[in-house]
């Protein structure tokens, strides 16, 4: 199926039949991750910088976007005393076509805070979701 609608080099694109790493380069090319650091940012009250942003194969749902995250005990205030490491990361999340338009293609992508306590325990917490739409090439954003 062509997806008219895409940018140039995705509108051919087979997410499901394309070799794994030609569509995972295609997919990173066209994220505009800047997008996404920047609301990041903008909740954190910081700078957030997403290290080495990419699509990455992910056996359960296709294509998934991740980076390399940072610790930000330094900013986690009185919880810099019970935590060794705070970072934020996608939780999973998932690039795939659109349920009501298969010509769109979309990504997924819960983000979360993650921490690690001085005694070795870890958790994390949903922080929002964010959706990246390669057609009109914009993030949305919810709670």
């Amino acid at each position: 199926m062509t997806n008219t609608n895409l940018p140039d080099n995705l509108k051919d694109l087979d997410l499901k039949g394309a070799p794994v790493e030609e569509t995972r380069e295609l997919l990173g090319r066209n994220l505009n991750i800047i997008g996404l650091q920047n609301e990041i940012s903008k909740r954190a009250g910081m700078f957030i910088e997403l290290k080495n942003a990419r699509v990455k194969p992910n056996r359960r749902f296709g294509y998934s976007v991740t980076w390399d995250s940072s610790n930000h005990i330094d900013a986690s205030g009185i919880f810099a005393k019970v935590f060794k490491e705070v970072t934020i990361e996608p939780f999973d999340g998932s690039i795939g076509t659109d349920k009501s338009n298969s010509s769109k293609i979309r990504a997924w992508i819960p983000i979360h805070i993650n921490w690690k306590h001085n005694d070795g325990g870890t958790n994390s917490a949903d922080w929002f979701t964010a959706w990246y739409d390669f057609t009109l090439k914009e993030w949305t954003f919810s709670d």
